[in-house]
């Protein structure tokens, strides 16, 4: 089986670092991700993951000793560093904590980057070719890639969102996007818009009547399409000068 992890370095085209003899498990199912391992090339799970790693209780294979060379390559602060200097010129940073975690991450086929904010707006929009995988970091303090899922689809796909997975219609999604941009150039924040919990001093300020009109939809996607909502919040952005028209 093709694990996440496994997919993301063949769109990498990485090398992998495969394990000494003292190093290596003879198991053939990632403890991580769950996917195969040829077998001799898995690592020990002890000579794989740290003593600091929390995502015990997040490992897909729990009864393997072995964790893939793919998995191995996306826990490295090394193989971070590395692959951001074979880049050249590059907005992405390295340091002695900054790894893979530390940043969002689309994977498709040859194909690699790690979206802003603003990015990943245009990007859910306009999907890559399947298969990919989209990685949604917020926290960036997270191991994250393992546990994300491949999408086939460019009309309906999974975005791991820190801790949580969406399944996105990318039809609905733009369409909450619109709207919600509406409402957050007529000067409502996006937390406001996600909660609905306003500042009455602003409602007063757009009027009531045209806040009502967008209230209303709101109020049933957020009952509804929560997640899609969450997304939308997350990469939604103000037109310039909007807040002097």
């Amino acid at each position: 089986m093709n694990s996440p992890s496994q997919f993301a370095v063949k769109c990498l085209m990485a090398e992998l670092n495969l394990p000494t003899e003292k190093e290596k498990s003879d198991d053939t199912e990632c403890w991580l991700c769950g996917g195969s391992i040829k077998k001799g090339t898995g690592w020990k799970l002890k000579a794989a993951i740290s003593s600091t790693f929390t995502n015990h209780n997040q490992s897909k294979a729990p009864h393997s000793t072995a964790v893939c060379p793919e998995c191995v390559f996306f826990n490295g602060v090394e193989t971070w560093k590395q692959y951001v200097q074979s880049l050249g010129t590059t907005k992405l940073k390295t340091s002695k904590v900054t790894a893979w975690r530390s940043y969002s991450h689309v994977f498709s086929k040859a194909v690699h980057c790690c979206p802003t904010r603003a990015e990943w707006r245009d990007i859910i929009l306009d999907p890559p070719a399947p298969p990919f995988i989209f990685v949604v970091a917020v926290s960036s303090q997270k191991h994250l890639i393992f546990r994300s899922k491949i999408s086939y689809s460019r009309d309906r796909f999974h975005v791991k969102f820190e801790e949580d997975d969406f399944y996105i219609r990318r039809e609905m999604f733009a369409e909450i996007l619109e709207k919600f941009e509406i409402f957050y150039n007529l000067g409502f924040s996006k937390a406001s818009i996600l909660s609905g919990n306003y500042n009455q001093a602003q409602i007063l300020k757009v009027g009531l009547k045209i806040w009502k009109e967008h209230e209303e939809i709101f109020k049933i996607w957020r009952a509804e399409q929560l997640e899609t909502l969450r997304l939308v919040e997350f990469c939604a952005q103000k037109e310039e000068n909007a807040d002097k028209k």
